[in-house]
């Protein structure tokens, strides 16, 4: 079950009214053990990180990532969807953090893609509740477009950023994402386009 082991695992303080009401209710339970749920997979992630074996590790760590995605398919209810958010988008163990911290390691592009690609479908299910975690995502879009200019990282952040920006755009929380920038930096990348693959820059002009 996805949701019951949750309360076997320390919580973020904030998070524990929700898990307990979550099964107070009856629901399916699973976000929180120490080897599975989302957010034992979320730690497991980090901790790949600091291995001595970056290969193996980012090997683990893609495998991982498909285990989240999962876990967080199967699992359904607005009390469920509520703590996926807050662990997802975790400013300390979440997968934003984990993108920015994996870009030293050239073995975690893979990684990085699977990521990426995972977000942008999360923030496809959630809609405008992406919201309050907007900066956070469009700040690691342009950081991974910027330091890993490889295709397999760079398109999946550039459609990322559209995604955001297309569920953001009859909300105030645009205004904030001040587009003009964006659109100057992806502008100038054209300009320079011997740094930046073909696919990429089919992206950007989209």
């Amino acid at each position: 079950e996805y949701m019951g082991s949750l309360l076997h695992f320390p919580l973020e303080p904030e998070l524990v009214p929700a898990v307990v009401d979550a099964a107070a209710g009856g629901m399916a339970p699973s976000l929180v053990i120490p080897g599975g749920g989302l957010q034992g997979f979320l730690l497991q992630l980090h901790d790949a990180l600091r291995s001595s074996d970056p290969g193996s590790a980012a090997l683990q760590g893609c495998g991982l990532i498909r285990s989240l995605a999962e876990s967080c398919v199967i699992s359904s209810g607005d009390d469920i969807l509520a703590l996926q958010i807050s662990l997802v988008f975790s400013k300390e163990n979440g997968l934003l953090s984990f993108i920015h911290k994996s870009l030293s390691v050239e073995d975690f592009r893979e990684c990085r893609e699977e990521a990426l690609k995972f977000i942008l479908a999360f923030v496809e299910k959630i809609g405008p509740k992406v919201q309050p975690y907007a900066q956070d995502v469009k700040r690691i879009c342009v950081t991974a477009y910027t330091k890993d200019r490889s295709a397999k990282c760079g398109i999946p952040a550039l459609e990322l950023l559209i995604k955001l920006l297309q569920k953001l755009q009859s909300s105030y929380a645009m205004v904030d994402m001040k587009v003009g920038e964006i659109f100057n930096k992806f502008y100038g990348e054209i300009a320079i386009k011997s740094k930046v693959s073909d696919t990429v820059l089919e992206r950007i002009y989209e």
